[in-house]
C-alpha cells in the first residue's frame, strides 16, 4: 500500500476505535451532497461549514457507509477533510453499471478536533463515462454553450490551452480547467475560460458546463484570416496561468497573447497559409511550439514569438499537426497522403512516414491516444495454478484491474474490466472518413488504414481524443472508436449541433464549433 493511502487509513482506523482521544464533537454531516460522472472521473460537490472537518468514504458498493468501508468493499477508499469540489481521478468510464462492474458510492460526516464522525450523509453515486456520445440511463452528453453571435465572416478553427487535468492522480485531483479560443475569417478571435472554480465541468447533471465566450483585443487593423490556435501555460491556475498561446492565418499571419485576451502580431517570416499549430510541453519551462501549413511549411518556436523554419521534405499543403509530449513525437498531415512525423524535440527533423507514400488521401485532422479507461469485460480460462481472488489477479494480470469476477466450473472463467490500457495509437482522417493508423506508437509498427461510417454526403470536420478517440462530421454526428482502429467506428448520434466546422478536445472532453459561433460541450 503506498503511504499516501495508507496513512489516511492509519489516520481514519485510529479515529474510528477512539484511539486519537476526543478533543471535539461528532457534527452533522455536510448538505447537498452531489456526485457527477465524467471522462474518466466522478466530481463530488456539498455544501458545509468551515468549522466542522469532514471526511469522504467511497467504494463500489450500495452498502457502503462511514463504518463499513474498510472491511474490503471493493475500491474502497477515504478523503480527509477534502475540498468541494473534489474529484475522483483515473476511473473506469461505466455507462451502464452492473452488479459485476457497479457504481462508485460516496457518503460524508462531520467531526470537531480527533472526536468520532457523526451520522452519515444520504449515499449519492455516479459513474464515469466518456465524453461525446449518449448513453441509456446519462441523459444528453452534449451542452450548448454561450453563442459566440457571428455577423460578419465565419469562424473556422478552434484551439484549446489546458491549464489543470484531473489527470492521473487518483483521489483530489485538479477539476479540468483550461482556455478554449475560437478563430475565424477577419482576424475573428473569441476565447472561452473552462472554469475550475465550482467543479470545472461536472456541475450539471449531465457533467457538463457551457462556455461563455469574449472577444480578444487585437492588434490595430488586423484583418488576416485566422485557422488554428493553440498554446501552453506555465501554471496549474486560471488566476494566473502563465499563458503562451498563438493563433495562425493566411499569408504567414501568427498573433501571440500571454494573457489569452490581448494579442500582438509576430513575424513569422513565411507567407504562406499556416493551417494548424500543436505545442510540445514536456515541462511548462520549455515549450516548443509547432506551425504547419501550405507548400508544406513547419515552423517551430521555444516561445511563441520568435519562429525557425524547419524542411519538411514536402510541397504538400499541410493542415493540421499534433504533438504528444510523453512519446516525444509531432505528426503532421496533409494534402496528396502526406503524414509527416518528428521524433525528437526541438523538432527540427521530419520524414514521412512510407507506409503512406502511395496513398492520395488530403489528410485534414490527427490525433493520439493512449489511455483507454473504457470497461471491457474479458473471459479468461484460468488454469492452474491461477489466482481465483480479486488482488491476486491483479497482480497476476499486471496491467488489469479487476472490478468483479464470477466463475464458472472447468474451466473457471473470470471477467476483468480492463483500466487504463496502453494504446499508444496515431490516428489520422481525412473528409471522406478515411483513417490511417499507427498502433504501438513508437514501435516498429506499420500504418494500417480504416474508415468512418460517414453517411448522407457529410464530411468530417475533426478528430480528437480523451479515453477513446472521437470524429464529428459536418452534420453533427458523432463516432466513437476505443482504439482508433480499422472500421470500428460507431455513431454515438447527433452533437447537437447544426454544420460544425471544428471539433477540439480537452483531454477531459471536447467542444464542438459551427461557423456561425453556437457551440457545444461534452465532457
Amino acid at each position: 500500500m503506498k503511504l499516501r493511502t495508507a496513512l489516511p487509513v492509519l489516520l481514519a482506523t485510529l479515529a474510528l476505535c477512539g484511539c486519537l482521544g476526543n478533543s471535539g464533537s461528532p457534527q452533522s454531516p455536510p448538505t447537498s451532497v452531489r456526485a457527477y460522472g465524467g471522462d474518466a472521473m466522478i466530481s463530488v460537490t456539498w455544501s458545509g461549514s468551515a468549522a466542522t472537518s469532514y471526511w469522504m468514504f467511497y467504494a463500489q458498493d450500495p452498502t457502503l457507509s462511514t463504518s463499513n468501508w474498510v472491511n474490503g468493499l471493493l475500491n474502497a477508499g477515504i478523503a480527509l477533510n477534502p475540498s468541494s469540489p473534489w474529484l475522483l481521478c483515473n476511473q473506469v468510464n461505466n455507462p451502464n453499471p452492473t452488479t459485476q462492474f457497479p457504481a462508485m458510492y460516496f457518503t460524508m460526516d462531520g467531526r470537531t478536533g480527533t472526536a468520532p464522525g457523526g451520522s452519515g450523509s444520504p449515499v449519492v453515486s455516479a459513474v464515469a463515462r466518456p465524453a461525446g456520445g449518449p448513453y441509456p440511463g446519462s441523459g444528453a452528453p452534449w451542452t450548448p454553450g454561450g453563442g459566440i453571435g457571428v455577423t460578419n465572416g465565419t469562424l473556422d478553427g478552434l484551439g484549446y490551452v489546458p491549464v489543470t487535468t484531473c489527470g492521473s492522480t487518483g483521489a483530489g485531483g485538479f477539476p479540468p480547467a483550461g482556455l478554449f479560443v475560437a478563430v475565424g475569417s477577419g482576424g475573428m478571435l473569441y476565447t472561452a475560460l473552462l472554469q475550475p472554480d465550482v467543479a470545472g465541468p461536472l456541475t450539471a447533471d449531465q457533467g457538463n458546463m457551457p462556455l461563455s465566450w469574449t472577444p480578444a483585443n487585437l492588434p490595430p487593423g488586423f484583418q488576416a484570416d485566422l485557422y488554428a490556435a493553440g498554446g501552453n501555460s506555465s501554471g496549474a491556475n486560471t488566476a494566473t496561468p502563465g499563458y503562451s498561446v498563438v493563433a495562425v492565418g493566411a499569408g504567414g499571419a501568427i498573433l501571440q497573447s500571454s494573457d489569452g485576451v490581448n494579442w500582438t502580431q509576430v513575424q513569422s517570416g513565411v507567407t504562406a497559409n499556416l493551417r494548424g499549430v500543436s505545442v510540445y510541453d514536456v515541462d511548462t519551462a520549455t515549450p516548443v511550439f509547432v506551425v504547419v501549413g501550405d507548400q508544406g511549411t513547419i515552423l517551430t518556436s521555444t516561445d511563441g514569438i520568435h519562429w525557425g523554419i524547419q524542411s519538411s521534405g514536402t510541397t504538400s499543403n499541410l493542415r493540421a499537426v499534433h504533438c504528444d509530449t510523453p512519446s516525444n513525437t509531432c505528426v503532421a498531415v496533409g494534402d496528396g497522403g502526406a503524414i509527416l512525423m518528428s521524433t525528437a524535440s526541438p523538432f527540427t527533423g521530419w520524414g514521412q512516414v512510407p507506409e503512406t507514400t502511395s496513398k492520395t488521401n488530403n489528410w485534414i485532422a490527427v490525433a493520439y491516444g493512449n489511455d483507454d479507461a473504457n470497461s471491457d469485460a474479458i473471459t479468461l480460462q484460468l488454469g492452474a495454478g491461477t489466482p481465483t481472488n480479486a488482488a491476486a489477479l491483479s497482480s497476476f494480470y499486471g496491467g488489469f484491474s479487476p472490478l468483479g469476477y464470477t466463475y464458472s466450473s472447468n474451466p473457471t472463467e473470470v471477467g476483468i474490466n480492463t483500466t487504463n490500457e496502453t494504446i499508444q495509437t496515431w490516428v489520422v482522417v481525412d473528409a471522406q472518413g478515411n483513417t490511417a493508423s499507427l498502433s504501438g506508437a513508437g514501435s516498429n509498427s506499420s500504418w494500417a488504414f480504416g474508415s468512418i461510417p460517414v453517411t448522407g454526403g457529410a464530411s468530417i470536420v475533426g478528430i480528437g481524443y480523451t479515453t477513446r478517440f472521437l470524429a464529428l462530421d459536418s452534420a453533427g454526428i458523432a463516432y466513437a472508436n476505443e482504439t482508433g482502429v480499422g472500421t470500428n467506428w460507431t455513431s454515438t448520434g447527433y452533437a447537437g449541433i447544426a454544420n460544425p466546422v471544428a471539433l477540439k478536445s480537452s483531454g477531459d472532453g471536447f467542444v464542438a464549433l459551427n461557423g456561425n459561433g453556437s457551440n457545444v460541450a461534452s465532457y
